[in-house]
């Protein structure tokens, strides 16, 4: 009976430990990969809302001077040492400079063109001052056909007064905070 007595006693001993060492793994592996691990609390940044496609104007320095064309029946302002060239169809500001872009003037056009511009459908409007333009974005540039395409352009046209004006900034993807204060000069006479 001694035998019999040692025996049991050696197998409940063998199942208390196997029980005792499964509950040890599960222990280990619902620490490790189960329970969601304890986080100090982080703090939420704020957002700042993306500023809005409209820019309103803040007074021309004095310095600026007036442009003003009969030919075209348009002004804006612009900076003194800005130049100011008509040629053809266009007037080009700061050509030849990074900062260069032109404005066409047209009274012949048809209704398709104020809703596109260098084949390309508007992206969308922007007010500057007190006008809307259609916005045109093509950031591979002018591609037609098999040609390649020029570097990014950013461009605006509006349609006011029986004219088609088309503004036209190479090497941009937007305007810049001194372009839109000079757009925002922009009349039609």
């Amino acid at each position: 009976m001694n035998s019999e007595h040692s025996n049991k006693t050696i197998l409940a001993l063998a199942i208390v430990s196997a029980f005792l060492f499964v509950a040890l793994l599960l222990s280990i592996y619902y620490f490790q990969f189960v329970r969601p691990s304890i986080t100090p609390p982080v703090a939420i940044p704020t957002i700042t809302p993306a500023p809005t496609s409209s820019w309103e104007n803040p007074a021309p320095t004095s310095s600026w001077e007036t442009y003003e064309s009969q030919k075209y029946k348009l002004s804006f302002s612009h900076p003194a040492d800005y130049i100011i060239e008509e040629s053809g169809n266009q007037i080009i500001i700061n050509k030849s400079k990074d900062n260069s872009f032109s404005i066409k003037v047209r009274d012949d056009y048809t209704p398709a063109e104020t809703s596109t511009l260098l084949d390309s459908p508007t992206t969308g409007s922007r007010k500057i001052g007190d006008l809307v333009w259609n916005v045109y974005d093509l950031p591979e540039g002018y591609q037609d056909g098999g040609y390649q395409g020029t570097s990014p352009i950013y461009a605006l046209s509006l349609e006011n007064t029986g004219k088609l004006v088309q503004i036209v900034f190479y090497n941009h993807t937007n305007t810049t905070s001194l372009e839109d204060q000079i757009l925002s000069t922009f009349r039609l006479l």
